[in-house]
């Protein structure tokens, strides 16, 4: 074997061995669990349950601060988290009612947010405007409202686009455009 036939020989396999690790790496990278951010799975359990209505003044502003400390990445994991166990919470009591349940139960929050919407002090829809008009605002809103359309089914969706509807009218309302 010639000097340039041992060469060529050299470049072939070094080329096929770098074929071979970056196959490699690909292959793992697809085959392994993505990890959990452990941050985002600690705030999203310290929400799970909480009653937003009835919690004092003092720890939602808390809550809000820890939420603002929080990277955009591990923002819209906590937000796809606890809509995710919403839209399984939805489906779970839903599939034990008929459709005129449904429907009621849809008319009632409509209801209890129409009230709701009349209840709201000139001093919170203002905070409330400027939260939700935010960049930080915009970008959940966005969030949830992508959620909203990739995880319910077109039946699902169906059903619950009057309240949809009602709570971006009641955005719109509150928050302005």
């Amino acid at each position: 074997m010639t000097s340039l036939q041992r060469q060529k020989l050299r470049l072939i396999l070094t080329g096929a061995a770098a074929v071979v690790v970056l196959a490699v790496l690909l292959t793992w990278n697809i085959w392994r669990r993505p990890t959990e951010d452990p941050e985002a799975r600690a705030f999203t359990t310290s929400l799970e349950g909480q009653d937003w209505r009835n919690m004092p003044r003092g720890e939602r502003e808390d809550m809000r601060r820890q939420w603002e400390r929080l990277r955009p990445e591990t923002r819209r994991a906590v937000i796809n988290s606890l809509v995710q166990k919403e839209i399984d919470k939805f489906r779970e009591e839903s599939a034990k009612l008929t459709p005129e349940e449904r429907t009621a139960r849809i008319n009632d929050a409509i209801q209890k947010m129409r009230e709701r919407r009349r209840d709201v002090k000139d001093e919170d829809r203002q905070r409330l405007r400027e939260r939700v008009n935010s960049e930080d605002g915009k970008a959940m809103v966005k969030e949830v409202l992508n959620v909203y359309q990739t995880g319910f089914t077109a039946r699902e969706r169906a059903q619950l686009d009057p309240l949809v509807h009602e709570m971006l009218y009641h955005a719109e309302q509150t928050f302005g455009k």
